[in-house]
Parts: C-alpha cells; sequence; structure tokens
C-alpha cells in the first residue's frame, strides 16, 4: 500500500495500517516527516489552534514539559516521537515526490494491484505497483499567493505565511494580508519586532480566548453538550429533536454568545466578525493578542483589499488608503492540490467545479482502493485522522460494508449544501472545523463500536472530548470483527 506524506495524517496512517496487518511504503517528498509542522512550513508564534489534549493522537501524549497550546517546535518534536516510538520510519522514504498515480495497466505483473504510483528522488524516477494508495499531502501544502496589480515593480519583498521568519520581519514596514489564523498570528510576531504592521483583509474572524472566566476555551464546543448546539449536517437523538422544534432558541444561544465575546473581549470596531456563531467557525482562532496589538498602536488594521501597487514600496487599497512596505506576507491560506492522480483518477475525486467529493471525507464512491486522510480539517485534526485511518482500515479489511455509491453521492451532496451555509469559504472542499465529536461519532458507527466512550453519563456529555477517549480503538474494533467472524 502506499502512503503519501508524512505528516500528521500519513503518521496517524501508516501505524494504524501497520497495526492491521497491511504492508505500506511512505513516501515524503521533504527531507523529513512533520508536513504543516515541518520547520520550513512554520512562522513565527506559530502554534496549535487547540489544547495539546485534543491536537494528539489518542496513544501518546505530549511530554509533560510541552505548552498548554503547543508550540510548533514542540509539535514536531512530538511527531518525531511518535514514528520512533511505533517504529514508522523505516517505512518512510524521504526526499521522494509522487508525481503521478494512475491505474495499472491490464498487462501488469502484479494482477492484485490497481494503481502504478511514478516517484522522483535523487536516485532518479521508480515506479511502484500498488493495491492501495492513501493520500495525505496535505491540506495545507500548496500556498495561494495572489496576483496583485503592479506587483511586477514592487521593490519590497512578496511573501506566504509559510515562508516567514523572524528575521524577514524585524525592522521592516509589513504589510499582512488576509483575515485567518496565520495572518493574526503574523501580525502579532510582526507587532513585536517590525518598524511598522499593518494588516489588510477583506473580512474579520472569530477570535477565541485561550481561557474564559477561569475555564479553557475548549469548554465551549468540545463537550457532547456542545455540540449538540451546533448544527451539523446529521444529528441524533436529543440533538436532532433540539434542532428539530427548538432552532429559535438554539439561534438565540449562538446569539447571546456572539454578543457575550464581543463585549467580554472588547473587539476593536475593525475587527469585529461578520456574522455570529455559529457560522464561520472554520477560521475561528485561539488566543486573543492581536486585539492587545490593535489597542495599542503597534498593528494597524485596514478592512479593504489591495487595488494595486503603485511603485517603489507604495502600495493603495480600494479604499483610496496607501500604505508603505518593504515586506507584505501573504496569509491567504493554501490550494487543494490532486494533481499527480491521473485525469482518470481526478475524475472520482473532484467534480465539474472541482469540488472534492469524499464519502466522509475519506472516500471516492467509486474509487474504493483510493483514500484521503486529513482532507477534513478540524479542531483537532490529529485525532479526526487517526479514528479517519482506523474507518479506512476498517474498509480495507472488509470489516464494515458501505453504501451504495449512489447513497454516497446524495450525502455528500447534503454536506455540500450544508458547508455552504455554515462555512461559506470551505463550501468547495471539506472541512469538519469544531465539530469534531458529531464526525467522530459518524465514523464510529460506520465501524459498528460504540460511540460513547465513558462509563460515567454526566462527564460523557459535560466533559471535554479529548483524544484519550479513543486510545485502543484498534484492538476494540479487530475485536468486534473477529467476533463477527465467528458468529457467522
Amino acid at each position: 500500500m502506499c502512503v503519501i506524506g508524512a505528516g500528521v495524517s500519513g503518521l496517524a496512517a501508516a501505524k494504524v495500517l501497520l497495526e492491521d496487518g497491511f504492508g505500506i511504503d511512505v513516501f515524503e517528498k521533504k527531507s523529513d516527516l512533520g508536513g504543516t509542522w515541518h520547520p520550513d512550513n512554520t512562522y513565527p508564534g506559530l502554534r496549535t489552534n487547540d489544547p495539546g489534549d485534543i491536537y494528539r493522537f489518542s496513544e501518546h501524549p505530549y511530554p509533560v514539559t510541552a505548552d498548554e497550546y503547543p508550540t510548533a517546535k514542540q509539535v514536531h518534536a512530538y511527531l518525531h516521537d511518535y514514528a520512533e516510538r511505533f517504529d514508522l520510519r523505516r517505512h518512510m522514504q524521504f526526499d521522494t515526490e509522487v508525481r503521478h498515480v494512475e491505474r495499472t495497466p491490464e498487462d501488469a505483473d502484479d494482477s492484485d494491484a490497481r494503481f502504478r504510483v511514478s516517484l522522483q528522488s535523487a536516485d532518479g524516477p521508480e515506479v511502484r505497483d500498488y493495491d492501495r494508495v492513501v493520500v495525505c499531502n496535505g491540506v495545507f501544502s500548496e500556498p495561494s499567493v495572489p496576483r496583485f496589480e503592479g506587483d511586477d515593480g514592487f521593490e519590497g519583498q512578496i511573501l506566504h505565511s509559510s515562508e516567514v521568519d523572524a528575521d524577514q520581519l524585524r525592522g521592516r514596514r509589513v504589510i499582512v494580508v488576509g483575515g485567518g489564523k496565520s495572518a493574526y498570528d503574523i501580525a502579532e510576531a510582526a507587532a513585536g519586532l517590525s518598524s511598522s504592521c499593518t494588516l489588510v483583509f477583506r473580512s474579520a474572524h472569530w477570535i477565541a480566548p485561550r481561557h474564559l472566566l477561569g475555564v479553557r476555551g475548549d469548554w465551549l464546543v468540545l463537550t457532547r453538550f456542545a455540540q449538540a448546539l451546533l448544527p451539523y449536517h446529521t444529528k441524533t437523538g436529543l440533538a436532532d429533536l433540539l434542532h428539530r422544534y427548538a432552532t429559535p432558541a438554539v439561534s438565540l444561544y449562538w446569539r447571546f454568545m456572539s454578543s457575550f465575546l464581543r463585549r467580554y473581549l472588547d473587539i476593536p470596531d475593525d475587527l469585529e466578525p461578520d456574522a455570529p456563531f455559529p457560522v464561520g467557525f472554520q477560521d475561528i482562532g485561539a488566543g486573543t493578542e492581536l486585539y492587545d496589538e490593535v489597542r495599542a498602536g503597534n498593528i494597524e488594521p485596514h478592512r479593504a483589499e489591495i487595488d494595486h501597487f503603485a511603485g517603489g514600496r507604495t502600495i493603495r487599497l480600494d479604499t483610496g488608503a496607501t500604505v508603505e512596505a518593504d515586506l507584505v506576507v501573504c496569509a491567504t491560506g493554501f490550494t487543494r492540490s490532486v494533481d499527480f492522480l491521473d485525469e482518470d483518477l481526478q475524475a472520482h475525486v473532484l467534480d465539474d467545479d472541482g469540488f472534492f467529493t469524499l464519502y466522509r471525507q475519506i472516500l471516492p464512491p467509486r474509487e474504493p482502493g483510493l483514500g484521503f486522510l486529513g482532507y477534513g480539517s478540524s479542531l483537532g485534526t490529529t485525532l479526526t485522522s487517526e479514528v479517519g485511518a482506523h474507518w479506512l482500515a476498517a474498509h480495507f479489511g472488509g470489516q464494515m460494508s458501505l453504501p451504495e455509491p449512489e447513497v454516497m453521492d446524495s450525502r455528500i451532496d447534503a454536506v455540500k449544501e450544508w458547508a455552504a451555509r455554515m462555512l461559506p469559504r470551505e463550501s468547495g472542499g471539506h472541512l469538519i472545523a469544531v465539530y469534531v465529536v458529531d464526525y467522530l461519532d459518524e465514523l464510529l458507527r460506520d465501524m459498528g463500536v460504540p460511540v460513547k466512550r465513558l462509563d460515567n453519563w454526566f462527564v460523557e456529555h459535560f466533559g471535554r472530548v479529548h483524544a484519550e477517549r479513543y486510545a485502543g480503538l484498534g484492538d476494540e474494533r479487530r475485536a468486534m470483527a473477529s467476533t463477527c467472524r465467528v458468529m457467522h
């Protein structure tokens, strides 16, 4: 089996698939594992958006020396420790890029091989055949840098957020373009290093405090009770009744929380979010230091777009304002590219509009040997990728049955319709965002393992849902599958 990428999702896939008895080769185009957390991809001030007890694998905690919200360096070290503990590195080939994946020719030597994978490494090109392929190349791997009118005459420097380090910010006039977490993080870092910092954004997004009235912020969304108030595309039990018959009350709750946070955080006028919760949860960041820097005058916010580069180091905004800059940092996100897939395979993964069509954010309905992990980014991508790897292993191992492709298509359409309403900037792809528990419940139900993980009813529903709840899932899943085989 071929696994593409050795980031968070690639590591999760490697561990789970190996424990299920699959042979794997993991190919990583960089010289080291880590993906998003590889030092080449990080920027000053980057740390997890989530506490370490949710942004982790279920059977491997962070060391006690790690921060409550681990830094990029701590996450990278954690991923190394994980790979060493579970002996994953010997299955990895670094500095090796997957250039092309296609169906194997009919005359292939291995009749079980479905896919032909073309590789490029320092040793030259190579072709290998595999029965299955798991794509873990990440949704944050291809930087998206917009072009601006006149930018070819700019005498300063234009960089993507993933290319910035502290030395590039120090003593320079910096413009940060974007309104998401990475833009806010870089602006905060620049406020203490640059000679001036300007934040240019089209729309402002929510920032959640890491602690609210002495309580850690994940209590707001990562409990079963809180998730029951979130409008996921499928609901069961009491949550279903709540959204069917008490929609005004649910809406009132989120408007109250939005109003409360605006006042509690004293959000500067220019940074007021455009819509109340829960719309736009995909962009929420943790940590409110940005507001402090704006109020202190260290960051100048402009709700605007760059109209054009006016020559030299002058940039004109569409509001008519001009800003002088030595460095423009484009915190403008990433593109999700599967160009390495043959056109025939891409047709099973993308629709005519270029939107991903993956059942459970994992599987193309009509290509059962091709899986995707990490394509549903979430507050706890480490955990959702790990449980997704269990789902994929159960599918590959014939331990669960899936609906007919037409049924999967209809459910994918339902997810897209929901995303268009609740996660508007992500309706063309897949995103789990804060809807972690609902998503994990879907995967567990598919696998036929218990959704409720604790014996204590109160803690199950009102306690924070953290990674350790899912420890031992592989043994549990395999034991259940073994029992079912014996019964049949």
